[in-house]
């Protein structure tokens, strides 16, 4: 089994560049969103009315784009927390399909990114043919999607597997990242941000996505 280095040198080094669709220049519905989205006062109802609505969005671009989402088993894959609204949406677009939860952790002094999954490995978990659909509301530097692909692709040993990546927002640098991992065969984004800056948030920054769903939560003593 490959090293995650090996992985990460595979992902880096690899010519291979899946197809990116960005949604806000022509979707008059994410025109509409995407303003309030980015508003750092609104509601947590608000906020996930509007996480819904632009992933139902995302998910009729992903069909269109690669039809076979009508017919093959589909593992959707929120990573948490921001991405709960998107399952809650995606899941009502998609026949039956199963669900991996999964967090990602980067301490401040380092720039390595841990991964834990939720429960059940999610490999055992897609049938053959089957499709894994990354769901993240704010991609900046692409490496928590990277990281779980490396690990995707660790599990997975010699089987074919696809990925396709649904996101709100995401920064150029993290689009262009994750979009050349041999895994990914599609990702569709609502909108892109300008940059990230030199913490490594997206600019224009909309606050902390999970903030705005769930509220800011209490620090422990």
């Amino acid at each position: 089994m490959p090293s995650n280095h090996e992985l990460e040198s595979a992902a880096g080094s690899s010519q291979h560049e899946a197809p990116v669709i960005t949604l806000l220049s022509s979707n008059s519905t994410i025109q509409s969103l995407f303003p309030t989205f980015l508003d750092s006062s609104i509601t947590e109802a608000t906020m996930h009315q509007v996480v819904q609505s632009m992933t139902v969005e995302l998910v009729v671009a992903a069909k269109k784009e690669d039809p076979s989402f009508n017919s093959i088993p589909v593992t959707l894959v929120p990573i948490l927390r921001g991405a709960l609204p998107m399952y809650v949406a995606a899941s009502q677009h998609f026949a039956d399909p199963f669900c991996v939860l999964v967090r990602g952790f980067r301490a401040q002094e380092k720039s390595s990114v841990r991964i834990d999954w939720l429960g059940r490995r999610p490999i055992p978990l897609v049938p053959k043919n089957g499709h894994i659909v990354l769901l993240d509301t704010v991609i900046a530097t692409g490496g928590t999607i990277l990281k779980i692909c490396d690990e995707l692709m660790a599990i997975s040993g010699s089987a074919e597997r696809h990925v396709t990546i649904l996101s709100c927002y995401v920064s150029p640098i993290g689009l262009a990242a994750v979009a050349k991992h041999p895994l990914v065969r599609n990702v569709i984004v609502a909108a892109t941000a300008e940059r990230v800056d030199e913490h490594g948030y997206v600019v224009p920054y909309p606050g902390d996505v999970g903030d705005k769903l769930f509220g800011r939560a209490e620090a422990r003593n």
